[in-house]
């Protein structure tokens, strides 16, 4: 049974939009979800730029028929509120747990310190996923909380 660390980089992408209590079964599955879901987010990033600045575009080449500070003011203002929601969305995420997470790092500092150095050939998610394609087998996955 492959062991996913709780703290890991693809762990924290696997579990957006996901409960806290859903856990991975099999390898070939988490890592696939996880591809997916990296791919889709730069899709998405992409779109929004795209559609943003053609937006743009397309409103500054009209005549003037609006008044190029009054879009500039229109567009600042909505970038100032998408950044509000963001911004305030991550502040109520903070304070929220802040002091269960300073606890949480000391005690992960703490058995850090404890744990030994990972084994040469333990080379992260793609590299497990790989050698499971390979043997054409998907190990089942225990997700640890160190």
């Amino acid at each position: 049974m492959l062991q996913v660390r709780a703290n890991s980089w693809h762990y924290w992408v696997w579990r957006l939009g996901r409960s806290e209590y859903s856990r991975p079964k099999n390898l070939c599955r988490y890592f696939w979800h996880c591809v997916f879901k990296i791919v889709a987010a730069l899709i998405v990033t992409g779109l929004m730029v795209t559609g943003i600045t053609a937006i743009g575009i397309l409103i500054w080449s009209f005549p003037i028929v609006f008044s190029k500070v009054v879009i500039l003011l229109a567009i600042a203002a909505g970038l100032f509120v998408v950044l509000g929601y963001i911004v305030g969305a991550w502040v109520d995420r903070r304070k929220a747990g802040e002091e269960e997470r300073e606890k949480q790092k000391v005690d992960r500092l703490i058995a850090k310190s404890k744990e030994p150095p990972r084994p040469p050939g333990t080379l992260g998610l793609v590299w497990l996923f790989i050698k499971a394609k390979k043997a054409k087998y998907c190990p089942l996955i225990q997700v640890v909380d160190k």
